[in-house]
């Protein structure tokens, strides 16, 4: 066995918008009603599509511990492993262009923990909300719409783990080079608008230092 850890701090240099529709409803009709037949749990991609195509509909904000804390998913951070190497796939000289199926394999080789990430404010730090406007072209012409997110603020940080299963696969150099990306492509809401982008420190370490 020759598993690789590495111990993970993501710090936001920009606001992070929260992707979790607010409105039940929505989501239990929405979701459910698109869900195939053996359930979301088998298929993380299918609930991640659908839920950033409920976010247009509503509210969304982040989901919650028992205490309150904002949260986010660990599948949210593989989720943007998966498209930051697609994304470095159309760079020459990335080492994400020579590696074929890498959504596969960061599915079935690298895990990440915990599973519900907490979210945490910088001194001083408080949340607030985002407004804007979603500009569309529909059957009846252009409309104009208000989307709203719950926002953390620029220094916000959460401490991840990953667990690598076959680093002479995913080596560290490909690892970093795909948080790399968060600099420029974050996660959640509006991302495409640089919010949730991030600064990261990556260090391997052993299960017995944790």
């Amino acid at each position: 066995m020759n598993d690789t850890y590495y111990a993970v701090r993501i710090t936001f240099t920009d606001f992070l918008l929260g992707s979790a529709p607010l409105d039940e409803e929505i989501y239990s009709t929405y979701i459910a009603g698109k869900a195939p037949a053996n359930g979301l749990n088998g298929s993380v991609q299918t609930e991640l599509e659908l839920t950033e195509e409920a976010d247009i509909k509503g509210r969304t904000g982040f989901l919650r511990d028992e205490k309150g804390q904002p949260l986010l998913m660990n599948y949210v951070i593989k989720g943007f492993l998966k498209e930051s190497w697609q994304a470095n796939r159309q760079r020459p000289g990335a080492l994400s262009f020579a590696m074929k199926a890498g959504k596969s394999k960061i599915d079935d080789l690298l895990f990440v923990n915990p599973r519900h990430i907490v979210l945490r404010l910088p001194p001083g730090g408080k949340e607030s909300i985002n407004e804007r406007p979603l500009r569309a072209e529909t059957a009846r012409g252009p409309r104009v719409a208000l989307a709203a997110s719950e926002q953390m603020p620029a220094g916000t940080w959460f401490d991840i783990k990953i667990a690598v299963l076959a680093p002479q696969i995913i080596t560290q150099e490909l690892l970093s080079e795909w948080l790399d990306y968060g600099q420029w492509l974050g996660i959640g809401q509006w991302r495409s608008g640089q919010y949730g982008a991030f600064r990261y420190n990556l260090k391997p370490f052993t299960p017995t230092d944790a």
